[in-house]
């Protein structure tokens, strides 16, 4: 019984009744719709209250053709047992409440196709891009949105290298409302033609998780502002020569940052040549934690295979919903905000240090190669192992950004094309490793600049050299000598038998030279205290 007064008639195929059915009453039907007496029709799909009982009976009929399993007999008898099972699995792992959105990710009911958003939304597009510091992932950016510079409008965030206090997350949201804000004016203003998409790339500070960030994004606290964000794709930057503290003890965060279902692509920076064996190791740590991650090959971070860029610059990639099945099931209640990341292992600190004077460029190149000699083993207490900044240089008027990676050796020193505000004279480095003390890197970076000399002691004759003693007695040995003396040509000989192989005025002889030597010790530390030396900390 149905509300249609619907008949349904199902035989099992091959057999005498529906031969039957096909031979005599099929026909009889289809010679009554010539007479248009009756009305045949040929349906795809089902009607919704039959498409169960169909799907029921065939399962009865694949049970009586083969050997199933336990579990497909179970299903015959319990039509809901395929259903219950998706949640039975969900439930047991999770013990968090999720979204009502993501439901049909977790019970494998959202297909294939990525979630999209409203397409009448003025969304903004964001990229993350993550990575340990020197992993060059500051060149990647740039990279990225030099070549994409004509399409669309780009919006890059990043914290100011003088922020050393890790990921600042409300501040990332203020940035974002701003950008969300200016993107509604402008799509207000211009006509249909002058609109544009907003791509908003976010890189990432120091060792930061991309869960915070993404949580930072995602979990907006405007509604307004999250109902116009949408995370692309997350790409992470890898050095293979930049992985390791200590044989294959790993830098923290470096496989964290690649984790599954967060990050998209994994960008390897270095020994980007075939067979690299620093590469290939790091490879297959990396594709051990992540095998969904597509691998990109970037020297520095220099992207230009366009398939690369378009894997990077995504829409798609970090929505699709086997990605968020594998954040909701790995990482249960990041989206209400009840996870937070771990922090790195060892501990890592960044030091921001500020000083007012230029620094000598072949001073600051010698200090930079000397830290990688100087690391020292486990807890790695003391050592540099990234260090980057805005400095100037005695031979040029121009702002440098400089970086130095002290496990690759990598150093660059470009002229900064972005206005700074250096009127006050305020330069700053930033060093990044464990365990590190202010006093000890302002000592190292005063030995990358001019110093005041240090005054010179006055010499004694306890102080002279054999060879200064020697340099004298050359350079007098024929002097006149006292009475009752005379020289063979060897030996100094009195006529009371005394004999000496020295002048017998040597005395005097270094004493000159001792007064010659101190006057002009003096005159040099007068320079010394009549010149001004700032020091490199001084505040203007």
């Amino acid at each position: 019984h149905n509300p249609d007064n619907r008949l349904a008639v199902v035989f099992n195929p091959s057999t005498r009744a529906y031969k039957t059915f096909i031979t005599e009453v099929l026909s009889a039907w289809q010679e009554k719709e010539d007479l248009g007496q009756a009305h045949l029709q040929v349906v795809k799909e089902l009607p919704v209250e039959l498409a169960s009982l169909h799907s029921q009976l065939q399962r009865r009929l694949e049970m009586m053709l083969t050997q199933p399993s336990p579990l497909k007999k179970a299903s015959v008898y319990l039509s809901e047992l395929e259903r219950f099972l998706p949640h039975f699995s969900a439930s047991s792992l999770l013990h968090t409440p999720i979204p009502a959105a993501d439901l049909p990710v977790l019970l494998d009911q959202a297909g294939d196709e990525p979630m999209e958003l409203d397409s009448n939304m003025e969304e903004i597009i964001i990229t993350i891009l993550t990575g340990i510091p020197g992993s060059h992932k500051d060149n990647l950016c740039t990279s990225l949105v030099n070549i994409n510079k004509e399409h669309g409008r780009w919006v890059v965030l990043r914290q100011p290298i003088e922020i050393t206090e890790g990921f600042d997350a409300e501040s990332l949201q203020a940035s974002l409302s701003a950008a969300v804000k200016a993107q509604r004016k402008r799509v207000a203003k211009a006509t249909t033609v002058g609109k544009k998409k907003m791509r908003a790339v976010i890189v990432t500070p120091g060792f930061t998780d991309v869960l915070d960030v993404v949580l930072a994004v995602l979990c907006h606290p405007d509604p307004e502002v999250r109902s116009r964000l949408k995370v692309g794709a997350v790409t992470a930057c890898v050095d293979p020569m930049n992985t390791f503290l200590e044989d294959r003890f790993l830098f923290p965060k470096v496989l964290d940052q690649c984790a599954p279902g967060w990050v998209n692509n994994v960008v390897f920076t270095s020994c980007t040549e075939a067979q690299n064996p620093h590469l290939e190791v790091t490879q297959h740590l990396v594709r051990a934690v992540n095998p969904d991650a597509a691998f990109v090959l970037a020297e520095r971070g220099e992207v230009t295979r366009s398939e690369d860029v378009e894997l990077i610059l995504s829409e798609t990639m970090f929505s699709q919903p086997r990605l968020a099945q594998i954040r909701h099931l790995g990482t249960p209640g990041w989206s209400q905000g009840l996870v937070r990341s771990a922090p790195p292992s060892p501990a890592m600190q960044d030091i921001c240090i500020h000083f007012s004077l230029a620094l000598d460029r072949i001073k600051f190149q010698a200090k930079c190669k000397a830290l990688k000699s100087s690391l020292s083993p486990y807890p790695f207490h003391g050592n540099v192992y990234c260090t980057k900044g805005r400095v100037k240089f005695l031979d040029s008027p121009k702002l440098y950004e400089v970086l130095h990676v002290t496990k690759s050796g990598h150093l660059s020193m470009v002229a900064s094309e972005t206005e700074h505000d250096t009127s006050d004279g305020e330069f700053c480095v930033v060093f990044t490793g464990c365990a590190l003390q202010v006093e000890a890197l302002k000592t190292w970076l005063r030995a990358c600049t001019r110093q005041k000399p240090e005054k010179k002691a006055h010499r004694t004759k306890e102080s002279l050299s054999k060879q200064e003693m020697a340099n004298i007695h050359r350079k007098h040995h024929l002097e006149p000598l006292p009475a009752g003396w005379y020289y063979n040509g060897s030996t100094y000989i009195s006529m009371d038998g005394e004999k000496s192989d020295k002048h017998p005025h040597m005395d005097q002889f270094v004493a000159d030279y001792l007064r010659q030597v101190n006057a002009g010790i003096e005159n040099y530390n007068k320079r010394i205290d009549s010149k001004e030396y700032t020091d490199l900390f001084t505040q203007r």
